[in-house]
């Protein structure tokens, strides 16, 4: 490629040498011809053979000097945006061109380059981010996973170890099935810019399903659900947004303690459905608050086994592919409350 590049840039410079000279030797002759003729050259060159070699000679001088001053002019911003390109091939996303140009479309040309080279360097740390996060992701329940398939290879265990370790690799296997499953939704939802299968139901009835999915959870927990659900329909995707309430209400289950109450409620309000759910768990800290919908974020990383940060995010792209929102408030120790937002109808 680049001596293909190089071989463009040569013709180009010949071309205009061609040009530059061609319109020299006319210029000159043409004025040089008109002295000649006036008498006044005559004194000077003894024969006409002269005087022609003296109109080349000037023509080539001058044509030089405008082909010089031509190819700094013209070329100058195509070699410039040429060494740039060669560095981003190369990986270096950090070069930026000045945008000082005396011409429009080239000043326009580096900072469209800019903005792509910008562009470029955030796909790729979220790229490196996503690949590393991901790796480590699947790497500690695998290992877990190993760890006690070798522990139950010792034939002195005793039935309740066997037990235990059979349980702990039946919850690693659970993870790295949860975090495929929301690798692959995340990964089709950002792919996706409508929702899929939009249909009419009732959005109430749809949170009561997600309630008795997890009933299993929060029973363990011996969790108090204080739930109060207006009777809603909507159209949207309902699939989408089964996950949205799975991972929410999921989230203050894991977060809230041994006996404690989530209250759950869903309502219109100005002309939206607002749905909000609240806990009593261990709340964020306002660093966290602001990256909680983060791929890969998780602020509180005493319940780091219990998931793989990738649930909130999940509901934020959903929400933005469903015309929904999502809002959080919260405090250490006092619990948060999720405020998602719909519209009526779509």
């Amino acid at each position: 490629m680049k001596s293909k590049v190089s071989r463009s840039l040569r013709l180009y410079a010949s071309f205009i040498i061609f040009i530059m000279l061609s319109i020299s030797m006319i210029f000159t002759a043409a004025i040089g011809l008109s002295l000649y003729r006036a008498g006044m050259l005559r004194s000077i060159f003894a024969s006409p053979f002269t005087f022609i070699l003296w109109i080349y000679t000037v023509s080539i001088v001058i044509s030089t000097v405008l082909t010089a001053l031509a190819g700094k002019w013209l070329l100058s911003p195509i070699l410039k945006i040429s060494r740039a390109s060669n560095q981003v091939a190369k990986g270096d996303f950090k070069i930026r061109l000045d945008t000082d140009s005396y011409i429009e479309e080239v000043q326009q040309t580096y900072v469209n380059f800019n903005h792509m080279v910008e562009e470029l360097g955030t796909i790729e740390t979220l790229r490196s981010d996503f690949i590393a996060n991901v790796s480590h992701e699947f790497k500690t329940p695998l290992n877990a996973i190993e760890g006690y398939a070798t522990l139950l290879q010792d034939r002195s265990l005793t039935e309740d170890e066997e037990q235990e370790y059979v349980e702990k690799i039946l919850f690693n296997t659970s993870r790295l099935s949860e975090l495929a499953g929301n690798i692959l939704m995340l990964s089709k939802v950002e792919n996706q810019t409508i929702p899929a299968e939009v249909t009419h139901y009732q959005l109430d009835e749809q949170i009561r399903q997600s309630l008795v999915m997890l009933a299993p959870k929060w029973s363990a927990k011996e969790i108090d659900m204080d739930i109060e659900l207006d009777d809603i329909y909507i159209t949207n995707s309902e699939s989408l947004l089964m996950q949205v309430w799975l991972n929410i209400i999921g989230n203050a289950i894991k977060f809230s303690p041994v006996g404690g109450r989530i209250t759950v409620r869903l309502f219109k309000d100005s002309g939206v459905i607002v749905a909000t759910v609240r806990d009593e768990g261990i709340g964020m800290s306002g660093e966290t608050l602001k990256h909680i919908f983060e791929k890969f974020y998780q602020g509180d990383t005493s319940h780091r086994s219990e998931g793989n940060g990738i649930g909130l995010s999940l509901v934020k792209k959903i929400l933005d592919l469903c015309g929904g929102r999502i809002s959080v408030t919260s405090a250490e120790g006092e619990g948060s409350t999720f405020k998602v937002t719909l519209p009526e109808t779509r």
